[in-house]
C-alpha cells in the first residue's frame, strides 16, 4: 500500500489536531475526517478509510471490538492503559493495534506506518515475566551477533537508513552494508521488513539511544 487515507476519532478536538498535524509532517497517510466518538458510525460507514485510530474514552460503545473491523481495514485503538485490555482478544476480533496514549503523536504515526507497509502488529509492552517467556528463542539468536552487529541491528529497528546507521556509529556504508549481510546471514532474515519485525520482537528497538530515526 502507497498512501492511505485516515480517520481520527476521539473527544478531545486538540488531540485529533496534534495527531492530525503529525501525519501531515511526516507519512504517507492522508487525515480523510477528524470526529468525536459520536460521530464515528456514520463517518466511517461512508469513507471506509484504510486505516481508522481511535482513541477510546470512558464512553465508548460496549461492541467496540465488532464494530471497529467491518469500519475500515486497519483499525487501532489508543488506550490510556493496554494492560487492562485482553490483546490477544482484540487481534482475535480483528483490531490491528493497541497503543497507549501517553505516546507522543509522531509516535503513534510511526507505529502505524510500520503496520500499513511492513504488516507489523502495533502491540503493548509485554510484562518482563511473559517478554522473558515469549521472546527466549530471540534471545538465543541474539548471541550468535557481534556487538557491532546487535548496535546496527537496534538502529535499523528505529527505521534508520543505511547511511543514517552509518554516521551514527562512525563507519563507512560499504562498513555497514557488510554488517547488514552478516545479519541477514547469521539470523536467516530475508530483507529489511522482516529484520524490523525481528527487532521489534526481541524488545531491542527500545533500547537504542542517542538516535531519533524517521
Amino acid at each position: 500500500m502507497g498512501s492511505f487515507r485516515v480517520i481520527i476519532v476521539a473527544d478531545n478536538p486538540q488531540w485529533r489536531e496534534s495527531l492530525a498535524m503529525a501525519f501531515k509532517a511526516g507519512s504517507t497517510g492522508e487525515v480523510v475526517g477528524s470526529h468525536s466518538t459520536e460521530e464515528l458510525l456514520g463517518t466511517t460507514a461512508r469513507l471506509y478509510p484504510d486505516v481508522m485510530i481511535w482513541k477510546v474514552e470512558s464512553n465508548c460503545p460496549d461492541n467496540l471490538t465488532d464494530e471497529l473491523p467491518r469500519l475500515c481495514t486497519i483499525p487501532i485503538i489508543i488506550v490510556d492503559n493496554p494492560n487492562l485490555f485482553n490483546i490477544s482478544y482484540l487481534l482475535r476480533s480483528g483490531i490491528k493495534g493497541c497503543l497507549p496514549s501517553r505516546l507522543l503523536p509522531i509516535h503513534i504515526v510511526h507505529a502505524i506506518e510500520l503496520t500499513v507497509h511492513a504488516g507489523l502488529l502495533c502491540l503493548p509492552r509485554m510484562s518482563p515475566e511473559s517478554f522473558q517467556e515469549e521472546t527466549s528463542p530471540v534471545s538465543e539468536s541474539l548471541k550468535i551477533l557481534t556487538p557491532r552487529e546487535i548496535e546496527i541491528l537496534r538502529l535499523l529497528g528505529k527505521q534508520a537508513s543505511n547511511q543514517e546507521i552509518a554516521d551514527t556509529l562512525y563507519i563507512s556504508l560499504s562498513t555497514t552494508k557488510s554488517h547488514l549481510r552478516n545479519i541477514y546471514r547469521k539470523l536467516d532474515i530475508h530483507g529489511r521488513s522482516e529484520a524490523v519485525s525481528f527487532v521489534l520482537n526481541s524488545g531491542l528497538a527500545d533500547k537504542v539511544q542517542g538516535f531519533i530515526g524517521p
